[in-house]
């Protein structure tokens, strides 16, 4: 049987990406930002500046699907990564919104009990409303109208779980669908039977 190796790892100076999401790296850095290089990896590829990890790209089948800003960048690290790569052309800039709304997915989910964590999850709603001028790239924005359609039919099963609805796919869904979802849980939540207390063994 053949095992297909291992994709290198490799230093490159800047990436364009595609509309597709192909990706085409380059040994020249971007333009006025030397500073920035690219890292690809097996599973990613990743932007830096300064040396640092500032964003992720995710590749599926050669084609970047979905991206996210590094979790633990602090508030002004990640506007100075915004500020940057939203000049850079050859589509990079079409992945900057992506990224924004997955990190936001990701700590609305752990609710960011941090203070840290608190304050980037703020700053990550600033830089949404302040990127609606910057394009959207195709491919997130299939995955994500196919991702809204799977969840329209499965709050139509588990309306209990309207709350888990990530804030990247409520704008996109009919405000009467994820209503409908409320009023379905809380009449089941009303429902629901008390269960006793348990006493506790001494």
């Amino acid at each position: 049987m053949r095992v297909r190796a291992p994709r290198r790892e490799k230093w490159h100076g800047s990436v364009r990406i595609l509309r597709d999401g192909s990706l085409r790296f380059s040994p020249w850095t971007f333009p006025g930002l030397p500073h920035v290089s690219v890292f690809e990896s097996e599973f990613s590829v990743d932007i830096l500046s300064g040396g640092h990890q500032v964003l992720f790209l995710y590749p599926e089948r050669h084609r970047v699907m979905s991206a996210c800003f590094v979790y633990t960048l602090e508030p002004a690290q990640l506007r100075d990564a915004v500020r940057e790569l939203r000049t850079v052309q050859g589509g990079l800039a079409g992945w900057i919104v992506p990224a924004l709304q997955w990190t936001q997915d990701h700590l609305s989910r752990i609710k960011a009990k941090k203070d840290s964590r608190r304050e980037l999850l703020q700053a990550t709603s600033e830089l949404l409303e302040s990127c609606g001028d910057l394009p959207v790239a195709e491919a997130w924005q299939k995955g994500c109208r196919q991702a809204q359609r799977e969840w329209v039919r499965h709050l139509r099963e588990h309306p209990e779980d309207v709350d888990r609805l990530p804030p990247r796919l409520r704008n996109g869904i009919a405000p009467e669908v994820i209503e409908r979802a409320r009023r379905a849980k809380k009449a089941r939540d009303t429902k629901r039977p008390r269960t006793a207390k348990r006493t506790q063994p001494r």
